[in-house]
């Protein structure tokens, strides 16, 4: 059995850019079970720092992972850790050296390794790094997540199941609009059949063409005893790559499988005109599928393999009926019929009944509003009173924290709304540095909106990011944004300008 991977992060302190990535990535990998050695976090308090890096690069990792920048390349411990690496290679040849560059740095004994291209966004990062050390970036926690209620859709699968019979290869989308389930039915498809899965994620900044294609290799590099192209360096090498990847992957002689949600939040901004969305190729290989999943937007994808759509609104009848065995379970695992039974001529059934018209037969509703039922939020409102479908519930709850009140709450609106610009998951404090706010005002802002937040660890502390893409499209909605008084172009102006003067200058200590 192969090592398990034990990366030691160099880096230096002198460049915050330097010291949140090397963080960052130690974070994600250590999210995926890898460990990650990063100095000086991991030094025993009392311990002699040198003694305990020679221990731990010389004895301990099997991989060094260095962050060759501007900045560190002048760094004497940077330096000094590099060293050690060498030493360590010169005894034991399957010590592995990946040399992080940013720009167009250049070292005598890192040159000679394959290097790893410096990307902006750090899902394309972390993938890449992942992906050097042969491991998939899609963490399990995604899809167990989505998957955790899931109910039926057999209907879906069974369509798809019926397209790969009539087709030796395609693309068969799923379509649909926010919160009916097309996540949840891309990773449970992926759970059943252990196929790739790739989930674009605005909301965090995880949708760039360049990371779904490095996640996705990754797990077939895992699935499949072939050898795979290795991974492209840029968006502009990804036509090619995909399919020099999907014939190398069709080799192996069983059909291959790849599931990729969200289609419609993918970044378009590094497409040329006439591409495919994230640049899948228009001819596929026999024997190789995609299960895809999108709003009823229109995306680029020209194919000159069988497609197939398959709309969740031409289903309702099917969609109603898995919503109502959701609430039904539901009943019993949220202890809903305690206030069932303070609902004047409301039983079980009718609950049922009233909440799948109530959602308009959307999970998302359901995942937001039946957790507020049980926590007590409507304890005094009919059934009849709960808000009617998605958006109807954002804008009650828009209402019920007070951000249509007169004067607006400014400081509180703001505060959403550059979480809501940043694209990725931050801390407390990082808002409150950023925005130069109370950390505690900012916190209970957190807390009155955490039903909307993916939370994370980092730092040894949360992180938080917009869970859901419609809460952002709310957000968005140009009647929202003026009643709120803010201008989306002048946050993300702000962002900028305090993001890198503030926490990414350069640091003279």
């Amino acid at each position: 059995m192969a090592q398990s991977p034990a990366v030691f992060v160099s880096h230096t302190v002198r460049d915050h850019r330097d010291h949140d990535l090397a963080h960052r990535l130690a974070e994600g990998l250590t999210e995926r079970g890898i460990r990650a050695w990063i100095a000086p976090d991991d030094v025993p308090s009392g311990a002699d720092w040198q003694e305990r890096l020679v221990t731990a690069v010389l004895d301990e990792c099997t991989h060094f992972l260095v962050i060759l920048s501007a900045a560190s390349a002048n760094a004497e411990w940077v330096r000094a850790e590099i060293d050690l690496a060498r030493r360590r290679r010169e005894s034991d040849p399957a010590f592995t050296i990946l040399p992080l560059v940013v720009g167009d740095q250049r070292h005598e004994f890192l040159d000679r390794f394959q290097r790893i291209p410096f990307q902006p966004h750090f899902p394309e990062q972390l993938a890449l790094v992942l992906d050097a050390l042969d491991h998939p970036a899609e963490p399990p926690a995604r899809v167990a997540e989505l998957t955790e209620h899931f109910v039926g859709r057999e209907s879906v699968f069974t369509a798809f199941d019926m397209f790969r019979t009539r087709h030796d290869r395609g693309l068969f989308t799923v379509v649909g609009d926010p919160g009916e389930g097309k996540s949840a039915i891309c990773a449970e498809f992926s759970r059943r059949t252990g196929c790739a899965a790739h989930f674009n994620l605005r909301a965090e900044g995880d949708h760039h063409a360049l990371g779904c294609a490095v996640n996705v290799r990754a797990q077939l590099a895992k699935r499949l005893g072939v050898t795979l192209p290795g991974p492209p360096g840029s968006p502009a090498e990804l036509g090619a790559f995909w399919t020099r990847l999907l014939e190398a992957a069709a080799s192996a002689g069983e059909p291959v499988v790849i599931a990729v949600d969200a289609l419609d939040e993918v970044d378009l901004s590094d497409h040329p005109d006439g591409t495919n969305v994230l640049f899948l190729p228009q001819s596929l290989p026999r024997n190789v599928y995609f299960l895809l999943t999108r709003r009823r937007s229109a995306v680029p994808l020209h194919s000159r393999a069988p497609q197939q759509t398959y709309d969740l609104g031409a289903h309702r009848d099917e969609s109603r009926t898995d919503v109502m065995e959701y609430l039904r379970r539901a009943v019993t695992r949220l202890d809903l019929a305690p206030w069932i039974a303070e609902q004047p001529g409301l039983d079980e059934d009718g609950f049922v009944e009233t909440l799948a018209d109530k959602s308009q037969c959307n999970f998302m509703y359901l995942h937001y509003v039946l957790p507020q039922i049980a926590g007590g939020t409507y304890s005094a409102v009919d059934v009849t009173e709960l808000p009617e479908g998605l958006q109807g519930y954002y804008q009650d709850h828009w209402r019920r924290m007070g951000m249509q009140k007169h004067p607006l709450p400014r400081r509180k609106i703001h505060i959403v709304y550059v979480m809501s610009e940043l694209s990725r998951p931050v801390s407390r404090t990082f808002l409150a540095d950023l925005l130069r706010e109370d950390p505690t005002e900012v916190q209970a802002v957190i807390d009155e909106w955490e039903q909307f937040l993916h939370v994370g660890r980092a730092h040894g502390g949360r992180v938080y990011s917009i869970y859901h893409a419609s809460f952002l499209d709310f957000l968005h909605d140009k009647e929202i944004v003026r009643a709120a008084g803010e201008s989306i172009t002048r946050i993300n102006e702000e962002i900028a300008d305090r993001l890198y003067a503030d926490l990414f200058g350069a640091d003279d200590a």
